[in-house]
């Protein structure tokens, strides 16, 4: 599946909401774009600043070689979710499809090369192993475990497509800056993520194919929202024209409960789920 952020939803502000510093939602539900972190920035904030903090491992190893198994490792039984994060400026040659194929080759294919060689490993390994070569956390059962692959591609601007799918050894989540912070700020414990994910999957898995008309991930995310945090059962064609994050966003009820969460301090920075 592809989708392509409009250019319409980039509007600069110094306001960051949402934790990652990287974007916003004004009253209107539109996308505010604001100071872009590197990755690893990002990785640093969703180790230690967001509710994966509780069961993360940034830059975790493989025990024989020692390198760098992936960029985010989350156990939390019975699922375990690999994360990488790759930060690829898009060129201008002149040639936008040019431009694009490049950016897609390394910000996405080349994270899914590594989950994929990530989840290779973990199935023959017991425990967790640290960046400091530590023994961590046992990995669940293979018998039980569900395995979540997330690509998180920045550098984009919001102009190069976006695509997920399978892409040759199971299903892979592709976010980019704006569509990650808004995902986790709005499912905002562990469980409630885990869930998205594996509803999603589920959805694509079914045979269900979605159409982006312009917007992301957010509008698919706001489907979900609306349905009672569920997508469509039955497999068919879904067509998201760019409004519908915009149109939830917007209602009375979602500012009133996104003050509510500020007044509270129950941001998703800072919200807690129990394993």
């Amino acid at each position: 599946m592809i989708h392509r952020r409009g250019a319409e939803n980039a509007e600069r502000t110094d306001k960051n909401l949402c934790g990652l510093g990287v974007s916003a939602v004004n009253s209107t539900g539109k996308v505010k774009s604001v100071s872009q972190p590197g990755s690893e920035q990002l990785v640093f904030r969703l180790c230690t600043k967001s509710f994966l903090s509780f069961w993360s491992y940034p830059s975790p190893r493989s025990k024989n070689s020692g390198k760098e198994l992936c960029d985010i490792l989350v156990v939390c039984d019975p699922d375990v979710i690999v994360f990488s994060v790759k930060e690829i400026g898009l060129r201008d040659s002149g040639d936008e499809s040019v431009d694009w194929e490049r950016w897609r080759k390394k910000a996405i294919d080349e994270s899914c090369k590594q989950i994929y060689g990530a989840e290779r490993w973990i199935n023959s390994a017991k425990n967790v192993v640290t960046r400091k070569g530590e023994i961590a956390l046992p990995f669940p059962d293979i018998s039980r475990r569900r395995v979540h692959r997330v690509a998180v591609a920045l550098g984009g601007q919001g102009k190069a497509p976006i695509y997920f799918g399978d892409f040759g050894r199971g299903f892979v989540h592709v976010f980019d800056e704006v569509s990650l912070d808004i995902v986790m700020n709005e499912l905002d414990t562990i469980s409630d993520f885990i869930k998205y994910l594996d509803d999603k999957e589920r959805l694509y898995l079914s045979g269900t194919e979605t159409i982006f008309t312009s917007g992301g991930e957010e509008d698919l995310l706001a489907l979900y929202l609306h349905r009672g945090r569920e997508f469509p059962g039955a497999p068919g064609l879904v067509v998201l024209d760019g409004e519908l994050w915009r149109a939830i966003a917007g209602k009375a009820e979602y500012r009133a409960n996104t003050t509510l969460l500020d007044h509270s301090g129950l941001q998703w920075g800072h919200a807690k789920d129990e394993p």
